[in-house]
């Protein structure tokens, strides 16, 4: 993947089923709001459509897209990336063995729920979340053009994560956990 790419970041599947495993636990008001509203109006919702899957989808995402910018943001600023740069017309590849673990500042995904019949639009919610972890890479490969990060791999990577929901200036913690990721189109060996 190149580095222009973040935007096509796939969703981690570990991330997903530890959004999955929250909401299971925990429940958000938002998606319960919606599911309630759903209930009692009599509407169904298409078929194809599961309140608590595409929050989970949507969420886990957002979780993946923050994690890994943030990530790529950090190693880019380190002085073993910064002191590898050369004004070569030609890519070079870097690799990191081991990078000591490093906390990533805090990130806010969110996700609105909104139910809508044509354009009018019959509910809304919304959720916000404040998300808190320390990564650790091993084995990652950096692509470098003429100063410039091209393309970046990582070989394993390590979350220690913890989201909160937050309401305003409170943050209550919903989940956390500690496990190796995978990254779709980001991890060494995928093409």
């Amino acid at each position: 993947m190149t580095f222009s790419d973040l935007d096509q970041i796939g969703t981690s599947p570990e991330v997903t089923d530890e959004v999955t495993a929250m909401l299971r636990k925990t429940g958000i008001s938002a998606l319960q709001e919606a599911e309630q509203y759903v209930r009692k109006s009599g509407r169904t919702l298409p078929e194809k459509t599961d309140l608590s899957a595409e929050f989970a989808r949507r969420l886990s995402g957002y979780i993946t897209q923050g994690m890994v910018s943030l990530t790529i943001q950090r190693v880019s600023v380190s002085d073993e990336v910064r002191q590898s740069l050369k004004d070569s017309p030609s890519p070079y590849t870097l690799t990191l063995k081991k990078i000591a673990p490093f906390p990533l500042p805090e990130y806010a995904p969110y996700v609105n729920i909104a139910i809508k019949t044509g354009a009018a639009e019959l509910f809304r919610s919304h959720a916000a979340f404040v998300v808190k972890s320390v990564i650790a890479l091993q084995d990652t490969r950096i692509t470098l053009q003429e100063k410039k990060i091209k393309e970046y791999k990582f070989g394993s990577l390590n979350a220690a994560m913890s989201i909160y929901m937050k309401k305003d200036a409170i943050k209550e913690q919903l989940h956390s956990f500690n496990r190796d990721l995978t990254i779709p189109g980001m991890m060494a060996g995928e093409r």
